[in-house]
């Protein structure tokens, strides 16, 4: 994957979008450093050789003098309401968040990519912390770059309906690529990239597991666009009416990505976890999809929330998950307790 640039052309009243990449590696560039030597703890083997390993302590060394300023604002959404703490933010996370903004200056002061807004993939599996991960960047980029600048787009939000999926008889599948209007998310990925000004997306809701039939997510000319999902790296190709080209998959639209990485062990206790705390809320909520399993014992619970794990989520975490996280520029490589002990950068960047 690179970092590449859409831009759109008007030709006879058509917006088309011509692929073409930005000089940009001399921004985001590496120079001499060592060979990748391969981590065996990781949640699964794969080809990193592409990437180079920072442990946390070399990382923090290296980005000691990032400075280091939180508005009041955002300091009540990432340490009081998000619980992360100050050492994590400083360490980790807003030396990425940092060169993001620089990129996306840089980008503004060419002609065809001004007011065209970066869009950052944040890939993982079930219950790896995606969401947290888009909400953290999400706070930090507005803090730099104004309120309402930044917006989250999930991939949940091209989940097909439960209709549409008991008719296609695929629930069973649901997660898995096969599930997703996957033309819908890269033609709304295009639009962004075409300099469109409003865009309207779906909104999934956790409580009923279900796109919600009446209601929309609704932003304009966001600076910044976060997507994040299960998919959001992986090769599935779809086919634009309006373009030309033969097909497209959602990376090609992206400026740069992060995989959200944990040990498996780990991503099955926080999914547990999650079903725990969202069979209890449930009690109280007739309308959560958790209502219906209110009747049985925690212990009937979590054994059919693992059985779900061993049999669907395991599965596309092995299949397609993690297949897709070498194409990530960074990986954040978590512990148990959430909190980054690696950081995985690809060679071709400089951050």
């Amino acid at each position: 994957m690179f970092l590449g640039i859409k831009y759109s052309f008007k030709n006879d009243g058509m917006d088309r979008v011509q692929s073409k990449k930005i000089v940009i590696l001399s921004f985001f560039c590496h120079n001499g450093q060592r060979s990748l030597k391969r981590r065996m703890n990781m949640s699964q083997e794969a080809d990193l050789t592409l990437h180079v390993r920072y442990q946390r302590d070399k990382w923090n060394e290296r980005h000691q003098a990032t400075p280091f300023s939180l508005s009041a604002e955002a300091h009540v959404e990432l340490i009081d309401k998000l619980k992360i703490s100050e050492h994590e933010i400083r360490q980790v996370y807003l030396p990425i968040a940092s060169r993001f903004v620089e990129l996306y200056h840089h980008l503004q002061q060419a002609p065809r990519t001004a007011n065209i807004p970066l869009i950052i993939g944040v890939a993982g599996s079930v219950a790896g912390g995606k969401s947290t991960i888009a909400q953290i960047f999400h706070t930090l980029f507005e803090d730099s770059l104004g309120r309402d600048s930044v917006t989250i787009v999930s991939t949940d939000s091209f989940l097909y309906p439960m209709k549409i999926m008991t008719e296609k008889d695929i629930l069973h599948r649901k997660g898995f690529p096969e599930s997703y209007d996957m033309e819908g998310f890269v033609r709304l990925l295009y639009e962004c990239k075409s300099g469109f000004s409003n865009f309207k997306v779906p909104i999934y809701s956790h409580d009923t597991y279900d796109i919600l039939p009446d209601e929309t997510l609704t932003f304009t000319r966001p600076k910044m666009v976060i997507v994040e999902g299960l998919n959001v790296l992986q090769v599935v190709p779809v086919q634009l009416d309006l373009l030309k080209r033969t097909s497209w998959i959602a990376a090609d639209f992206l400026d740069i990505s992060i995989y959200v990485d944990a040990e498996e062990e780990n991503q099955i206790i926080w999914y547990l976890e999650r079903v725990k705390r969202l069979w209890k809320e449930a009690r109280t909520n007739p309308h959560s999809y958790y209502h219906q399993f209110t009747s049985l014992s925690e212990e009937e619970l979590l054994n059919r929330a693992t059985n779900v794990w061993n049999e669907i989520n395991h599965v596309n975490l092995h299949n397609y998950i993690l297949p897709s996280r070498e194409r990530a520029d960074v990986i954040l490589h978590k512990n148990g307790d959430h909190s980054v002990t690696d950081i995985y950068v690809q060679r071709k960047l400089r951050i």
